[in-house]
């Protein structure tokens, strides 16, 4: 184990004294061990390396990465430039819609949408990968993965009640 370690003492009589590596920048193992208070033997230790599968590992990187402990300083700059431009990308949305915004009509009034079929109408290779993109991100975000099917199912359906209107 490296320092800086955390020591955590127990609350009962009998049980071991827990000493963990604390997030440290540029470390990516956290080392555990639990030591007896009497005797002072280690009677449990978790390896990082050893201990951890893959997809633990990937896990914790990641949530290191996104609260910025893994790189320092790095890190942090990044994330602060992730979320200034998606605060950017926000308020430019918002000031686009302002400069076409519906000035007559209802107050219900929103622009033209897009043709219906456009996916339909393209190159194989494109769809293919459009659906491939779309069916990764459902699979490792599946809440997004259901708000995606959703607004397909929505949009399908007011597509074919537009068909049936002009019909």
């Amino acid at each position: 184990m490296a320092a800086p370690l955390e020591v955590t003492l127990p609350t009962q009589p009998g049980h071991a004294v827990g000493v963990t590596e604390t997030d440290a920048p540029y470390r990516l193992t956290t080392d555990a061990a639990a030591i007896d208070p009497v005797t002072g033997a280690v009677t449990s230790v978790v390896d990082y390396d050893r201990d951890y599968s893959m997809v633990a590992k990937l896990a914790d990187w990641g949530i290191r990465m996104h609260m910025g402990f893994l790189f320092g300083w790095l890190n942090q700059l990044l994330l602060f430039v992730v979320a200034a431009a998606l605060v950017t990308v926000v308020v430019r949305g918002y000031r686009m819609w302002w400069q076409r915004r519906p000035t007559r009509g209802s107050a219900w009034a929103v622009g033209r949408p897009p043709l219906r079929g456009v996916l339909r109408r393209t190159r194989p290779a494109v769809t293919a990968v459009v659906v491939l993109a779309a069916l990764a991100v459902g699979w490792f975000l599946p809440v997004l993965g259901v708000s995606l099917v959703a607004f397909v199912v929505v949009d399908v359906a007011l597509g074919r009640v537009a068909a049936l209107r002009t019909r």
